[in-house]
């Protein structure tokens, strides 16, 4: 598997990601065009992106594919990560997921939308590239982050946006978990191999006596028969006090 973070809100995501440990079998790729929050992820694969004005649109996704393509022949699902609303996030995000429904590649993407309070072309931006999302593949979870605000009327706008790359992290990790293999190759089975000489652990419950909550037997501990009242098994006489 692997998960690619793009622009800000998803190379933040993507880190997230990595310091809850990650998933056995998960690789993580952060994709900017910011050079300088690049500079601050440590511990995981990083492509700086050109700026989408910078380059043609052949010589601007050139080495974009390349990357992509190194890691296609061992992969089995894509997961993209960002914030829609913002430039990188919203654009290459749609690429990367049209390279990969090209090479038949089974992929899924993760988005947080604008906030109550982010510019209105963010919001527009968004909007246009969701539909775009949804024409290139069905499995599309949005996180409406415009929603979730009114449950944290106490945030700042500030802290809202490290909010959002930690709910994006959670979000792909709960998604990506049942697609994770958890078999130990190699593990010998030890079902019906026990050594009788060193197991010390097993009980026949069949011979262990109930009592009372079985109708059977009076259940005993060290010989006491623990059904009874604790002072006439310790014979010990209570005054009543006449």
């Amino acid at each position: 598997m692997l998960l690619i973070g793009v622009g800000k809100a998803g190379g933040k995501a993507a880190y997230y990601v990595l310091q809850r440990g990650g998933l056995p079998g998960l690789r993580i790729c952060v994709m900017d065009s910011d050079a300088e929050a690049l500079g601050h992820i440590q511990g995981l694969n990083t492509i700086l992106l050109p700026e989408n004005e910078e380059q043609n649109a052949e010589e601007k996704y050139k080495n974009l594919h390349e990357a992509l393509e190194a890691q296609f022949p061992a992969l089995q699902l894509l997961l993209v990560v960002c914030g829609l609303g913002g430039r990188t996030g919203c654009h290459y995000s749609l690429e990367i997921l049209r390279h990969a429904r090209r090479h038949n590649l089974a992929c899924a993407a993760i988005v947080a939308m604008p906030h109550s309070f982010d510019a209105l072309e963010m919001h527009s931006r968004a909007s246009g590239a969701l539909k775009e999302l949804r024409e290139i593949t069905p499995a599309v979870q949005l996180l409406p982050c415009q929603e979730f605000g009114k449950l944290f009327v106490d945030k700042s706008q500030q802290e809202a946006y490290p909010q959002a790359a930690r709910w994006l992290a959670e979000t792909s990790l709960g998604f990506l978990h049942p697609f994770v293999d958890n078999s130990a190759p190699g593990r010998k089975e030890a079902k019906n191999k026990l050594d009788e000489a060193n197991n010390q652990l097993t009980f026949t419950f069949q011979d262990q006596p109930l009592g009372i909550f079985a109708g059977g037997l009076p259940s005993k501990y060290y010989g006491e028969n623990l059904d009874l009242p604790s002072c006439q098994r310790l014979k010990i006489h209570i005054d009543p006090g006449e």
